[in-house]
């Protein structure tokens, strides 16, 4: 069974925090003893040498075999980590302002031993606070004990010298040993990193190939749609060209329209990289330039379509493309006449509210004269068509007349229903017209 990218990442990142904490576990069990020993072999050597300083490597012994406890008993190697650092920086800092006999050259390796020791086992913002405190404690030395511990050092004899080689060479030794452990850490997490981003690779891979194949499927699919619904245009104007009623011939057309106005849609998506997004402006000016050519008229209409938005959704935009083919149908019919010298269509749309863009605003008007509303207007076909297209959107539609044009206000919603389109309650009308 194959398992997703997720839970691969989910397995891996296990993988990792398994091995970092069996690491961890392992290092807390070598450093306890490790501190153990080192600092009862250095206690014994500062038994002749200085009491201050057995006494202090004998509290390190003791935090060591807490910590080895700790670790028996409770795997705890979290508390374990910082019960040695805690007391390797406070026994450090309390060697290094009170004990003046000493060199000091030690403390400030087993201070950055201890410090990375809390960074390894507490992370960052521990690490940072105990950061502090070592800096406040080394400040302090500067500050109020160097210059007295100048004044009072005295020179080493043989065995001190030995001393210090030894406990130089340990603290040199340790930090290593702990720089050592940090690589191994990053080296396998690096690893583990690069499996993840050759998964990563193979498996975007196969995605990209499954959705060139995929668009390539729904491209066709788009393009057998639009002929489909081409062969059936054909069809409805051959039957058509055999009828003899005028009226019936324009109800043919009007059907004709209506049907390459959802044709188009599908011929822009097919044509189109992307496939989710169709230029709302291209598509209008298209849409209405089709629907003049197939009128087959005396004198030409001028269409100006503006859009503001880029895009319309596609849900959204086979309702909106029935609108404007209603809207142009009817101007055709009904509103140039021979008093108009330059018939002019106008198109724009633009965000009904700038805040929120899921409402479009689309006026329609043109430059004719338009012929009176009936008593029955509110009846007829056409405004009833668009009225139910509108409420599909979750939108409204209103009309303005005055003496230089009629307009038609819509305010819809572009966004992807969430749902179902409800059917045309409409009835039986005959041709369209208003």
């Amino acid at each position: 069974m194959e398992i997703t990218l997720a839970e691969q990442n989910t397995v891996i990142q296990k993988d990792v925090n398994v091995y970092y904490d069996e690491l961890r576990l392992n290092l807390a069990w070598r450093l306890s003893i490790s501190i153990a020993v080192i600092f009862t072999f250095l206690s014994i050597f500062h038994l002749k040498t200085s009491t201050f300083s057995f006494l202090i490597e004998l509290s390190v012994v003791l935090a060591a075999i807490i910590s080895m406890l700790l670790l028996h008993y409770s795997k705890n190697f979290k508390f374990s980590f910082l019960t040695i650092g805690s007391v390797g920086i406070i026994a450090c800092g309390i060697s290094l302002l009170m004990n003046q006999n000493s060199s000091h050259y030690a403390e400030f390796l087993w201070l950055q031993a201890s410090i990375s020791i809390i960074y390894f086992a507490s992370g960052k913002k521990l690490g940072v606070i105990y950061l502090g405190l070592t800096l406040v404690i080394v400040i302090l030395f500067i500050t109020y004990s160097l210059n007295f511990h100048i004044g009072e050092i005295q020179p080493l004899n043989k065995l001190q010298k030995l001393v210090l080689i030894i406990e130089l060479s340990l603290g040199f030794s340790f930090n290593i040993y702990l720089f050592n452990i940090f690589f191994k850490v990053q080296k396998f997490a690096y690893s583990k990193l690069t499996e993840v981003n050759a998964q990563l690779i193979k498996q975007n891979t196969q995605i990209n190939q499954q959705n060139h194949e995929k668009t390539i499927l729904v491209k066709e699919i788009y393009h057998r749609v639009k002929n489909n619904l081409q062969i059936i245009i054909s069809l409805l104007r051959i039957q058509s060209s055999n009828l003899d009623d005028e009226n019936t011939k324009v109800a043919f057309q009007e059907a004709i329209n209506k049907i390459m106005s959802m044709a188009l849609i599908h011929q822009k998506l097919y044509q189109n990289e992307k496939l989710s997004n169709i230029e709302f402006e291209e598509y209008a000016s298209e849409l209405i330039k089709t629907i003049l050519e197939s009128a087959n008229l005396d004198k030409e209409i001028n269409p100006n379509v503006i859009s503001e938005i880029n895009t319309i959704s596609l849900e959204a935009l086979v309702p909106i493309g029935l609108i404007i083919n209603e809207l142009t149908s009817n101007s055709i019919k009904h509103a140039f006449g021979n008093k108009v010298v330059r018939p002019e269509i106008n198109l724009t749309a633009s965000y009904a509210n700038l805040s929120n863009k899921n409402k479009i605003k689309l006026v329609y008007s043109d430059n004719g004269q338009w012929k009176e509303f009936d008593n029955q207007s509110s009846n007829h076909f056409g405004l009833s068509l668009m009225e139910d297209l509108a409420e599909q959107l979750d939108g409204s539609m209103t009309i303005e007349k005055d003496e230089e044009a009629t307009r038609f206000i819509f305010i819809l919603k572009n966004e992807k229903e969430k749902k179902k389109f409800h059917s045309l309650h409409l009835k039986s009308y005959g041709p369209s017209h208003f």
